[in-house]
């Protein structure tokens, strides 16, 4: 009988936790923090997406002792001097992200650029060596709310290669061209080289 290699996930968020999972499926055996029943809160206070990633990870691994994937990501708007950035999830935090989605769609509604990318920095520490992968996805603000699929800003970045938010692609797809897709097949391929 195979036995899988164990690899937690450092998120305390559900969605990119089942994100994670189907892309790592068959491959891995996917902890997540749940899992272990581990409540603990990391504080995420650096200045970039891989020094809080790094920071997760090198926590969450002195407490379960197996390998760690921690990742950063966030949504940067170029109408915004590439806010909100490493702050995405504490942008209007006490908001919900549609009344987020809803005030960046206000604050833009006459712009013209509305370029923005999406970054997942993604860290991989196995107790001795800490790994490094990034992944970016190109799109802009939408014009409106669409899409019941995905979470956080994905119902207003809007991908035009496919013509469509990320939030009215399906899972398949967006692993295929997401921020977070591409981070973790580079991690993957990493771990399989």
């Amino acid at each position: 009988m195979l036995i899988m290699k164990k690899i937690l996930i450092a998120s305390t968020n559900k969605n990119k936790v089942r994100e994670i999972r189907e892309m790592l499926k068959g491959k891995y055996e996917v902890l997540s923090l749940a899992d272990l029943d581990c409540d603990v809160d990391v504080k995420e206070d650096a200045y970039t997406f891989i020094e809080n990633a790094s920071i997760k990870a090198r926590a969450y691994y002195d407490l379960a002792k197996i390998p760690v994937i921690a990742d950063d990501s966030g949504l940067s708007i170029a109408y915004f001097n590439e806010l909100p950035g490493v702050h995405s999830a504490r942008f209007y935090k006490n908001y919900s992200y549609f009344e987020r989605n809803t005030k960046i769609l206000e604050m833009m509604k006459d712009i013209k650029d509305r370029t923005a990318h999406y970054t997942c920095a993604m860290v991989y520490y196995d107790g001795e060596q800490e790994y490094h992968f990034i992944g970016e996805c190109y799109g802009e603000i939408a014009q409106k709310i669409a899409g019941e699929n995905g979470f956080g800003y994905d119902p207003i970045f809007y991908y035009p290669p496919l013509g469509k938010t990320f939030a009215e692609i399906s899972a398949e797809e967006k692993h295929k061209v997401s921020h977070r897709g591409i981070a973790l097949r580079k991690l993957v391929a990493h771990l399989e080289a």
